[in-house]
């Protein structure tokens, strides 16, 4: 069995030296890559340069949001992967940058009052199947909320099964994490919600469970 991994951060510039990203750190995506290995699955890593890294003989590093598309577009379409799992917190929205309207990108005067547009990325989970060696290829997304209503999680959850491939999502809220000791992760497949445990080490002992019982 045949599984790429994803995890860590991704950064969009907004200037030649300045970057926007986000909280992730690759850690969960970590523990879960240590029990596929105890399961004797193949794993390829596509990992954060700025996150824990895992245990892996091979792992390819990213840092903005562009690599990250670049190099999961070409892993994707030299490998034959049976399952994705697509833990990387990938960046929602990127500037326009001058280069759309004014020319190259260049360092923003810091003596400035600066105002940021910012547009949506691509969602890449989309283009995973697309993308992918193996067009029955199985991918489990991950989708964080902050302090979302069930009827909001559900809409949220119920939005990813709509992407080609999408076998289980993995939904966890900060909330959640900010009151217990142990992070809190909720497993879907298409029929609901079917398990929920605590902690990335149960997270990923599950994960490598699903992974067997579905393949």
């Amino acid at each position: 069995m045949k599984v790429l991994v994803t995890g860590g951060p991704t950064a969009v510039y907004i200037d030649e030296v300045r970057y926007l990203t986000n909280q992730s750190t690759g850690k969960t995506a970590s523990i879960i890559t240590d029990h596929l290995l105890k399961d004797k699955a193949e794993v390829l890593g596509l990992f954060s340069s700025k996150g824990i890294q895992p245990n892996l003989a091979e792992t390819k590093p990213f840092f903005t949001f562009s690599q990250f598309q670049n190099s999961l577009k070409q892993i994707l379409s030299n490998h034959e992967f049976d399952w994705v799992i697509h833990a990387a917190a990938v960046s929602d929205f990127t500037p326009k940058t001058d280069e759309e309207s004014h020319g190259p990108l260049r360092k923003l005067n810091s003596e400035s009052e600066i105002q940021l547009q910012l547009k949506p990325t691509p969602k890449l989970i989309g283009e995973i199947q697309k993308y992918s060696k193996n067009a029955k290829v199985k991918i489990i997304a991950f989708k964080l909320t902050v302090g979302a209503k069930p009827e909001e999680v559900q809409t949220k959850v119920s939005k990813l099964f709509g992407y080609p491939g999408v076998e289980l999502v993995v939904h966890n809220d900060l909330r959640e994490f900010q009151n217990h000791q142990l992070h809190p992760f909720h497993l879907y497949d298409r029929s609901g919600l079917f398990k929920s445990v605590e902690g990335a080490l149960a997270l990923g002992q599950e994960l490598a469970h699903q992974i067997r019982s579905r393949s």
